[in-house]
């Protein structure tokens, strides 16, 4: 790209390369929030070299990848520390190497899973067995690795979206439909108006299995389980493979855990 392109990139304010901030100590000092920087370049033209004025990526911030992610993440509604690292399987007494696998697959060969329409439905009959947890993980270290849009939003949540007004006029469902990643939380929860629910949900997932946009669902019944319109069930037994967390609660354990390291701190026995 050259000078007078990204001169005019950086001008209209193009999203994919502009990281400037309100904040001036967050602000590259290599690129000056631009995401690009500029070089010397030498060509050759005809029968001689010259020097030009051309720009790469950024070399102090990738490219502001770091702005990126973080605004991403405010977006999705996840926190800024979740990805995978943050999650641990060990805590669970039995091996799921097999879930892990699927898991980290997923995300490091997510264009190929898109291509074929495929994302995740974890499961799990237990609460506090870290369904939640884990797909927050996913969706965070899929921002951390490719600045991508996601979005996280519970079922129980999806009719207050839907009645939303937006300035533009449009469906207020759209950023779900059309996301990168959609991350459906606590799905098959016992809720009330079982007819808008089934809805709203049938508008989202027919729309994203058409277009085949990924989605990750966390339940406590599994897919084929779920006491729904046959043809959301249908359609998210098509699009996602299932991954089973065991039925214990982890929430607990770590919370009597937390408990026994404060007692023994405080010599409490």
């Amino acid at each position: 790209m050259d000078y007078a392109e990204v001169v005019r990139r950086i001008a209209s304010g193009d999203r994919e390369i502009s990281t400037r901030t309100d904040d001036p100590d967050d602000v590259c000092p290599v690129c000056g929030g631009s995401g690009w920087e500029l070089i010397d370049e030498e060509r050759e033209i005809g029968d001689h070299i010259e020097t030009i004025k051309a720009a790469r990526r950024c070399t102090g911030c990738n490219g502001g990848h770091a702005r990126k992610v973080a605004d991403a993440k405010v977006a999705a509604d996840i926190a800024e520390d979740r990805d995978l690292s943050s999650f641990n399987w060990d805590l669970y007494d039995e091996d799921l190497t097999k879930e892990r696998r699927i898991v980290e697959k997923y995300v490091e060969n997510l264009p190929e899973f898109e291509r074929e329409g495929f994302g995740l439905f974890i499961t799990s009959k237990t609460r506090g067995s870290g369904k939640t947890y884990l797909a927050s993980a996913i969706g965070g270290e899929l921002i951390n690795r490719y600045a991508l849009t996601v979005r996280f939003v519970s079922v129980s949540d999806l009719l207050e979206i839907s009645r939303q007004k937006r300035d533009d006029g449009g469906d207020p469902l759209e950023d779900l439909i059309s996301c990168r990643v959609l991350i459906l939380d606590d799905l098959g929860q016992k809720l009330t108006g079982r007819d808008w629910l089934a809805d709203v949900l049938f508008r989202i997932i027919d729309k994203r299995y058409r277009t085949k946009r990924t989605v990750v669902v966390t339940s406590n019944d599994p897919v084929t389980e779920l006491d729904l319109d046959d043809r959301i069930v249908d359609r998210l037994y098509r699009m996602t493979f299932t991954v089973r967390l065991p039925e214990t609660c982890i929430r607990a354990r770590e919370a009597n855990t937390r408990r026994r390291e404060i007692m023994a701190k405080l010599g409490i026995s």
